[in-house]
């Protein structure tokens, strides 16, 4: 379908409105992905319930088969859609615009870029929580879902996860933190780091 606006900057500034969205609807679909694979779920079971949902989208059910089959062949690479938050942030930035959420995913997105997944398709954002989570264990996994329940919009916690899975310690120390403040009840990010950094 085709959409006629007034001028030339307000179709460019539509297309990264359009391309902010598609950025944080790939990257809490991937965070979930995460999640649940990190528990001993399996991502089509995961996408199958998604798709029976309020939530459901034929993003997430073309994007999670391509996750499965670990098919990551670009239609839309991640460089560019991290190429898009940028521009985002920038026009955000000279009209006076709010864009944490934006913010947190661009952070997201580059360091697939510097993970060598620039070229690939952006469901390889998925892969990469799916990673992490492999790497770190079920209680990180467990306080990244109480972060998440905390926002009506899972991707307004990125920032608080991601600072979490790269604190600069080694998996098993993070889990074991994650771990200790999910007993004290005390899930947030400045937490975790102070759990570390005092033992």
């Amino acid at each position: 379908r085709m959409f006629e606006l007034d001028e030339a900057p307000q179709a460019a500034l539509m297309k990264l409105c359009v391309n902010a969205v598609l950025g944080s609807m790939i990257g809490g679909f991937g965070e979930a992905l995460g999640l649940g694979v990190s528990g001993g779920l399996q991502v089509a079971r995961i996408v199958e319930v998604l798709q029976a949902s309020p939530f459901h989208s034929p993003l997430f059910l073309v994007k999670g088969d391509l996750v499965e089959r670990k098919d990551f062949a670009p239609r839309f690479a991640i460089a560019l859609a991290e190429k898009d938050q940028r521009l985002a942030q920038e026009a955000a930035a000279e009209q006076g615009a709010k864009v944490p959420v934006n913010e947190a995913v661009r952070r997201l997105l580059a360091e697939a870029v510097e993970g060598g997944r620039g070229d690939k398709d952006i469901a390889a954002v998925a892969d990469l929580f799916i990673e992490w989570a492999k790497k770190t264990g079920p209680n990180t996994a467990a306080l990244v879902e109480e972060l998440m329940s905390r926002h009506v919009h899972p991707q307004q916690g990125f920032r608080a996860c991601l600072g979490i899975l790269h604190l600069g310690y080694e998996p098993a120390r993070i889990e074991a933190a994650c771990g200790r403040a999910l007993k004290m009840r005390a899930c947030t990010y400045k937490s975790v780091k102070a759990i570390l950094r005092n033992n």
